[in-house]
């Protein structure tokens, strides 16, 4: 089993070397030659999902995250044979190894919710990053701080992002506060019509000199 699975972190990890996460589609063709092991057809290709599976069921972060990343994508094999990608199974297991505290599976995820404006997902990731005993305070404010980003250039919101985005910011901000966390409280708070909260973040953010032309420009609006 150790053996198998070993073979099947190979394949997987030559995949995501040889193609940059973000491509059109993955050569599965592609791998490593210590493998001994071709991926030519749908069998093959099977036959990876499956050995990753039972790593994965063993709570293998690796397996797990791998699994996440070939699913991401569309899947060209040697003989031709295509297979679409499967974004639901992809963020399914790339956020489980979130839950586990993989650090490349959460860049990674953040890194297409932002591509394609996706706050639903982007807000279930970060509260699973919030709520992981993993990921140190930083990390915490950093993806909290991207989620709300992300909500503020999105015009099509899902109901409570605002609310939720906000609520870990102010959180965060009193812990740890920094000019930027509090330009984007003021903003968020805008968003849901508080002003007076509004107005209280934007005039501490803009007391760093760093951020002057920035509320400059948000204040003439």
């Amino acid at each position: 089993m150790k053996k198998i699975a070993f073979i099947s972190l190979l394949l997987a990890a030559s995949l995501l070397n040889a193609n940059p996460i973000g491509s059109n589609s993955l050569n599965l063709g592609e791998v490593n030659s210590k493998s001994q092991k071709s991926l030519n057809t749908i069998k093959d290709y099977n036959s990876l999902i499956n050995d990753l599976k039972q790593a994965a069921s063993l709570g293998d972060t690796n397996s797990i995250f791998y699994l996440g990343v070939v699913y991401l994508n569309e899947v060209t094999l040697r003989d031709g044979t295509k297979i679409q990608a499967d974004k639901v199974k992809a963020m399914k297991f790339l956020n489980k190894a979130v839950s586990l505290g993989s650090e490349k599976a959460l860049s990674i995820v953040a890194a297409y919710c932002i591509k394609d404006l996706d706050v639903k997902s982007m807000t279930h990731t970060v509260k699973i990053v919030q709520q992981s005993p993993t990921f140190n305070t930083s990390d915490k404010d950093y993806y909290s701080m991207m989620l709300a980003s992300l909500i503020l250039d999105t015009s099509s919101l899902e109901s409570n992002s605002i609310e939720v985005a906000t609520k870990w910011l102010y959180k965060a901000e009193k812990i740890r506060p920094t000019y930027k966390m509090q330009y984007l409280l003021a903003s968020l708070y805008s968003r849901i019509k508080n002003e007076k909260a509004a107005n209280y973040y934007l005039n501490k953010s803009c007391q760093a000199k760093e951020m002057a032309s920035i509320c400059k420009t948000y204040k003439s609006k």
